[in-house]
């Protein structure tokens, strides 16, 4: 009852991060963290692998039924009916369209290079990377991303291969496979509460996934 209340309050739930953030920070932070090998199901749960024990996968449609899962605190939804679930897709995508040209180039480094020297901490740390300078690429990357905030704010959270707005531009259909990479370093990096709620993120990274999916289709 005490965390149920906690998670009731809009501060708490300001400073919150989510599983997947946790999971991913906290090892290199805190150090002699180290994997067990068990519970493949739940590690592979939270990170939008595959659905576990009730938690659902980073995948569109994302339920709204707000039933518990013990492996998203569905708690800091705030609510999880279709009402919420479109105010969290508002605000991944103003997120996005506040930092476009960052979030770009951020993205980019899915197809860059290592930083030098490297640093010792988690896999998907690398502070000193530098994204690619590839320049068609780069305007499939915008172009992608203008899709996906399209579909945070018009889909009605359908994968984006039901919705027409989803379909690719020719820049991110010519690019359809190197897209994917650096769409999907974007998604495995949103970080709860850095980037955005955990609700919003629950959504940027299923759309992402979603769109990823539509531009493999194409470069199979």
């Amino acid at each position: 009852a005490w965390f149920r209340a906690m998670e009731d309050r809009p501060s708490y739930r300001a400073l919150a991060g989510d599983f997947y953030t946790h999971s991913h920070d906290l090892p290199p932070q805190v150090g002699g963290c180290q994997e067990n090998g068990q519970n493949t199901d739940f590690r592979k749960a939270i990170d939008g692998e595959s659905p576990a024990a009730g938690a659902a996968a980073w995948k569109l449609p994302l339920p709204t039924d707000g039933s518990a899962s013990p492996l998203e605190p569905v708690g800091l939804l705030g609510g999880n009916g279709p009402e919420e679930a479109a105010a969290a897709r508002r605000e991944a995508a103003r997120q996005l369209l506040s930092r476009h040209q960052k979030v770009g180039r951020f993205c980019l480094r899915g197809k860059g290079s290592r930083g030098f020297p490297p640093v010792g901490a988690g896999p998907l740390s690398d502070p000193y990377a530098s994204p690619s300078d590839d320049a068609d690429l780069a305007e499939a990357v915008d172009e992608a991303l203008r899709g996906v905030v399209a579909h945070l704010l018009g889909g009605d959270g359908v994968p984006v291969a039901e919705a027409a707005l989803g379909v690719l531009g020719p820049s991110a259909w010519k690019r359809s496979k190197d897209l994917s990479e650096c769409l999907g370093y974007l998604r495995d990096r949103v970080s709860v509460p850095r980037d955005m709620s955990f609700p919003a993120a629950r959504q940027l990274r299923a759309h992402l996934g979603s769109y990823m999916e539509a531009a493999e289709t194409c470069a199979a």
